[in-house]
C-alpha cells in the first residue's frame, strides 16, 4: 500500500510540473480556508509524510497519560479539546485563533527543517 501511495505521489507531482498548481514544498496545499483543527490536522499529516515529525505524541502534548493509559482515547481527546476550549475561554482568549497561531509557527519551523 505504501508503494502504491508513493507512486501516486509521483504521478502528481509530474502532472503538476512546471504549472501554477506545482508544490515546491511537502507542506504546500493545505487550503489556507480550512478551521485551525482540520488544517492542524492536514498539517501534520503531511510534516509526517516528509518526514519532518515523528507519528507518536509530540513533546508538547498535553496530559499524553490520560489519553494513553484509558480504554476510550477518543473520549479523552474530545474531553481534553473541549477543557482547553473552555479554559481559553475563560481567559477571553479564542481558542481558534490561538490554534491558528501555533499551526503558523509550526508550519514556518517544519518549513526551515524541509530546507535543510
Amino acid at each position: 500500500m505504501d508503494e502504491v501511495w508513493a507512486n501516486w505521489e509521483k504521478i502528481k507531482k509530474a502532472e503538476k510540473h512546471g504549472t501554477k498548481h506545482a508544490r515546491h514544498s511537502a507542506l504546500d496545499g493545505i487550503p489556507k480556508h480550512l478551521p485551525s483543527l482540520l488544517r492542524a490536522e492536514k498539517l501534520l499529516k503531511k510534516a509526517r509524510k516528509a518526514g519532518l515529525v515523528k507519528n507518536d505524541f509530540g513533546a508538547h502534548s498535553l496530559n499524553k497519560a490520560a489519553v494513553l493509559h484509558t480504554k476510550k482515547p477518543k473520549k479523552a481527546i474530545a474531553e481534553n479539546l473541549f477543557a482547553l476550549t473552555e479554559y481559553a475561554f475563560s481567559k477571553g482568549w479564542c481558542a481558534e485563533e490561538l490554534l491558528a497561531g501555533e499551526i503558523k509557527k509550526r508550519e514556518r519551523e517544519f518549513r526551515r527543517r524541509e530546507v535543510k
